[in-house]
């Protein structure tokens, strides 16, 4: 995904058209503060490696932390000073909670004294900073979500907010994207970066949570207050992200075994 980085341009956040600043995604407090490098997919398609060897393809690389001018400096400060200190705890009992698991199975994790709807507004937000101008302007009541500390009412029928546990090294920022899977269409956008991965879906179709058992969060938009603290359980997999492709959550072993299988087929017509 290539995001285009101006000094006046449109903030995700607000629709106004402002200086931009550097917005660390996820906050640079949540475990993003070290060296990253950032690939463009169209780097990546196309080569005959594994998707997960980047060998010689180019990056950009980040000294401290990723991010992306794409927010204005009022919006940054009102991200930091409203959902950042809430959704770094969360992510610190994320990394506990991953370090707990001795397998990939579902399992419940407690999160205690947590703040549920500013984490979900934090969560919103870094889409809304992954995405072009255009998804916010379409989509503004995830703006007014997150402008608004006190707002719930939380769409949960048109927006899936699902989570997981990140096992893998490649970590994604994915601006909305279609795609047909089981012969339906679903429209969504993908962040992942340790100890999480989100999606944001669109006028989710039924099924989809239940492919890959992924939990739905967004329910919990509606269900707590601004600052309200909670214990919360989840049943949160854990997945492998080993290509740069929205929800795809094979494993090393699947896409080998899937690459072989493309390989014979050629063969195969080539030679009949």
């Amino acid at each position: 995904m290539e995001i285009k980085e101006k000094k006046v341009g449109i903030c995700r956040i607000c629709g106004r058209k402002e200086r931009m600043s550097f917005e660390h995604i996820p906050p640079k407090s949540a475990f993003n503060k070290n060296r990253v490098y950032l690939y463009q997919g169209t780097n990546i398609l196309g080569r005959d490696q594994l998707p997960w060897d980047m060998t010689g393809v180019r990056y950009s690389q980040y000294q401290s932390g990723s991010g992306f001018k794409t927010v204005c400096k009022n919006c940054n400060n009102f991200l930091g000073s409203k959902y950042v200190k809430d959704y770094k705890f969360f992510t610190e009992e994320g990394i506990k909670r991953i370090y707990d698991r001795v397998n990939d199975y579902i399992e419940t994790s407690n999160f205690i004294k947590i703040r549920p709807l500013n984490i979900i507004k934090q969560i919103i937000a870094m889409f809304l900073a992954i995405n072009p101008p255009g998804m916010g302007k379409k989509n503004n009541e995830l703006r007014t979500f997150v402008l608004n500390p006190e707002k719930k009412e939380f769409n949960t029928e048109k927006y899936g907010i699902y989570i997981y546990f990140l096992k893998g090294n490649i970590l994604k920022f994915i601006g909305i994207s279609g795609l047909i899977r089981s012969r339906k269409t679903t429209v969504l956008s993908e962040l992942a970066f340790p100890p999480f991965g989100f999606i944001l879906e669109i006028n989710p179709p039924e099924g989809y949570k239940e492919e890959y058992n992924v939990c739905n969060i967004a329910e919990i938009a509606n269900d707590y207050s601004y600052n309200e603290v909670a214990d919360i359980k989840l049943k949160i997999p854990i997945l492998e992200t080993n290509t740069i492709f929205p929800a795809d959550f094979r494993t090393k072993m699947e896409i080998r075994s899937s690459l072989i299988e493309n390989r014979v087929r050629k063969i195969l017509k080539k030679k009949f």
